[in-house]
This record gives C-alpha cells, sequence and structure tokens, in this order.
C-alpha cells in the first residue's frame, strides 16, 4: 500500500468522517458540531475526485470536492445551497511538494469571481501538526484563514476571518482510513497509470456534464460582449449587476451530485452552560 507524503496530512477514503466544534471567534460559549464525511470517490485514468459533506445538526451545509493527480490534492468546486463554484483552474491545495515550498499562489476565476489565493508553508508547530496560512482576495473582499494539520489525521483546527464572519473549528472526533495509491504514478515518477478499467467508470462522466454547461454560461457571456475586464475592476461594478448574472445561471440548477446515506441521526449541537 502506498500513500505519498503530502496525503498524509489530507486522509483520503470514503466514509471518512471528522467532527468539529465550531464557534465564532472570541467565543467559544455557544457552539454547534460540524460532520465532514468523504461521500463519493470518483476515479479516472489521470486524476481521482473524492466529493465531501459537510452537515450541521445534519442539515446540509456544502459540498466540496478535490482532486488527486500526479501533481498533488487540488481544489475544484464548492457548492453552498443551490451555488456551484467551479475553480478554474484548478487551486493547488496540496502540491507533492509542498514540504519544500514556503509559499504557492493560484490566480483564476471561482464561478465568475476572478480571485487570487497566496497559501504558506509555516512548517510543523507541533509534533506532526503542520500550520499553513493562506489568503484569499476578491471582490467582496480578503479573507483569511489558519489551517492546522495532523499527520494521518487531516485538519485539526481551521481559523478564520472573513468580511462576513470569523470563526474556529477544533477537531474533537475522527475515524479515517487511507486509500491506496501505488497505482498512481506522482510527478517524481515517469508517467501517470492507473489499473482503473475505463468502461467500468465511464459512466461518471455525467458528473461533469453540470460543469460543461458551466463553460456554456460563460461562453455565452463573453457572445453577449460582457467586458471581462471589468471584473478585474471590482470598484466599478455594481452588485445587483454582478448578482444579475448570478442569479442567471443560479436558475439552470446545475447541482453537484447529491445522493449520500446518512449514516448518523444524531442531534450534535450542543451549548455550555
Amino acid at each position: 500500500m502506498f500513500i505519498p507524503f503530502f496525503l498524509r496530512f489530507f486522509p483520503l477514503k470514503v466514509n471518512n468522517l471528522w467532527l468539529y466544534k465550531l464557534y465564532e471567534k472570541f467565543n467559544d460559549k455557544e457552539y454547534s458540531i460540524v460532520k465532514v464525511i468523504i461521500e463519493e470517490k470518483i476515479p479516472f485514468e489521470d486524476k481521482i475526485i473524492y466529493i465531501f459533506g459537510y452537515y450541521l445538526d445534519n442539515e446540509e451545509l456544502k459540498k466540496e470536492s478535490y482532486i488527486v493527480n500526479n501533481e498533488g490534492l487540488f481544489l475544484y468546486a464548492r457548492k453552498l445551497e443551490d451555488n456551484l463554484i467551479v475553480y478554474d483552474p484548478l487551486v493547488s491545495f496540496l502540491p507533492i511538494n509542498f514540504d519544500n515550498q514556503s509559499w504557492w499562489s493560484w490566480e483564476g476565476k471561482a464561478g465568475i469571481i476572478p480571485s487570487k489565493i497566496r497559501f504558506e508553508n509555516k512548517g510543523f508547530i507541533d509534533e506532526g501538526v503542520l500550520k499553513i496560512t493562506y489568503l484569499e482576495e476578491n471582490k467582496l473582499g480578503k479573507s483569511n484563514y489558519n489551517l492546522y494539520l495532523k499527520k494521518d489525521v487531516g485538519i485539526v483546527k481551521e481559523e478564520s476571518d472573513t468580511p462576513y464572519f470569523s470563526y474556529i473549528s477544533e477537531l474533537i472526533d475522527y475515524n479515517v482510513d487511507f486509500d491506496d495509491f501505488s497505482m498512481v504514478s506522482f510527478k517524481d515518477y515517469n508517467q501517470i497509470s492507473t489499473n482503473y478499467e475505463h468502461d467500468e467508470y465511464s459512466k461518471k462522466e455525467e458528473y461533469f456534464e453540470g460543469f460543461e454547461e458551466y463553460q456554456d454560461y460563460e461562453n455565452i457571456n463573453e457572445e453577449e460582449n460582457i467586458d471581462q475586464e471589468e471584473f478585474i475592476e471590482y470598484d466599478n461594478i455594481e452588485y445587483d449587476d454582478w448578482d444579475h448574472y448570478q442569479n442567471e445561471y443560479e436558475e439552470e440548477n446545475i447541482y453537484i451530485n447529491e445522493d449520500y446515506k446518512e449514516n448518523f441521526d444524531d442531534n450534535y449541537k450542543k451549548e455550555e452552560n
């Protein structure tokens, strides 16, 4: 069984589970329990997609999809309620050689919003615990995140400051395992290879149908002569205009596959006296 070093800090296997205590910054007396579970694995010849579900009191908060390929771990898309946000290009979340990099960056579109993200590797702050920070900038403002990743566990703590709210998430329990990645030739090797049969997983291509329609949506915008440079000049954009185009897209009802089996029925919300 082979697990690359960078994935030791982000365990990937269907049904992996993490439970987090979530509370507003400077107020840990009232908190909620957020459950994170890997719900689906979609293998292709040159990549593997993992779908994460996030739940608060058994109500879905969001979904995230990550891609593993021969260059590392990438954030592909997020779905918040009915809003699908596809990252173009993929966001390099953990490069294969992240332990040898002090920083890396990304620039592209989060949905239709031009954005920039800068990651910094702060190194090990405790035994087996790595700290990574990142700053995300777009027309909505700046958001700062501190991530603490523990080897063979995953994210054990997250600190966030955004234009809307600040929160802290702390791991309270987990149950994880690892997939075997010995079939993948990562970038350090000659070429990527898998032992998956194409026909067996060809139906999974349906997963990308919505994303292709999303690209059609952007092409339509270009045909309508929407000045893409205005997306960069944040100060000149009226929020009402922005919402017009985003709402038009949302009405297409393009979602990440939401079929999942709920494994826990407990109400985790708690309040300390």
